[in-house]
């Protein structure tokens, strides 16, 4: 059941990016252009930002649950889970240190403003496929067992 509950979510998340990103292109004066300088004054800044952005964030939570649901079995062990949560940790904070360490110059920040479009195009399209595959294992699983 979390499984396609998580699927959904994903799936939904996709989708609904797609549409704004569709809708953007149709009508590109309601599309919001960034003006402020959003530089931080120091990597420690940036690093606590990035951390406290991520832990507040409901999506993030949600996200990580789903995956941690379809990709260990509910058969492995206790300490088998421990540690792939343990590993899941670990490179999370690993990637959004070293985002919020690479990010934070304003040349960087403006190729990101740039290219916003395609990046937000092909993470929509990865979350509705990531999604789509998880409702399908999970419905798959399901049939199977009826």
């Amino acid at each position: 059941m979390l499984q396609i509950l998580g699927g959904s979510y994903l799936t939904y998340i996709g989708i609904s990016g797609i549409k704004g990103i569709y809708f953007s292109f149709k009508d590109p004066s309601d599309a919001k252009s960034p003006t402020k300088d959003l530089t931080l004054s120091s990597k420690k800044q940036a690093f606590t930002r990035g951390m406290t952005t991520n832990l507040l964030n409901p999506k993030a939570l949600v996200f990580f649950v789903s995956l941690m649901s379809s990709l260990v079995p509910a058969t492995m062990s206790v300490s088998g889970k421990l540690a792939a949560l343990f590993i899941l940790w670990s490179l999370s904070l690993f990637w959004f240190s070293l985002l919020a360490w690479a990010l934070s110059t304003k040349r960087v920040q403006q190729k990101i403003i740039n290219a916003s479009i395609y990046i937000d195009s092909l993470c929509c399209a990865l979350l509705t496929l990531v999604g789509g595959a998880i409702l399908w294992q999970a419905i798959t699983e399901l049939s199977a067992i009826a």
